[in-house]
């Protein structure tokens, strides 16, 4: 399935403080909105709701059925979940099990 184009994320106009100021930090993701919407095909029922996340360029689009005030706080997780992510170093981690510390092989 093709991906929608929806533009550049807006820009934002009111200062806010940087999360981190590396650069590969320096674009945060953000809610855009959280907005009510039709049920998305091959749905029924319930109330749904349309959001949108930006960071820096890239935009992630989703629907989730719920009340606004539920809605609302998944993204608000989600967009934390993922600065967090973005947060830990990047590297190869070499774990060691106690055994093979000794004999240079996995017992």
């Amino acid at each position: 399935m093709g991906r929608l184009w929806l533009g550049p994320c807006p820009i934002v106009t009111q200062a806010l403080p940087p999360i981190d100021t590396t650069p590969e930090l320096a674009h945060p993701f953000e809610i855009v909105s959280v907005a009510a919407a039709t049920a998305p095909s091959g749905t029924s029922g319930g109330t749904w709701f349309r959001y949108e996340i930006c960071q820096g360029p890239n935009r992630i689009v989703g629907f989730r059925a719920g009340n606004k005030d539920g809605v609302t706080e998944h993204v608000r997780l989600m967009v934390l979940r993922l600065n967090e992510r973005r947060r830990h170093r990047r590297g190869r981690v070499h774990v060691v099990l106690d055994g093979a510390r000794r004999t240079g092989k996995l017992q």
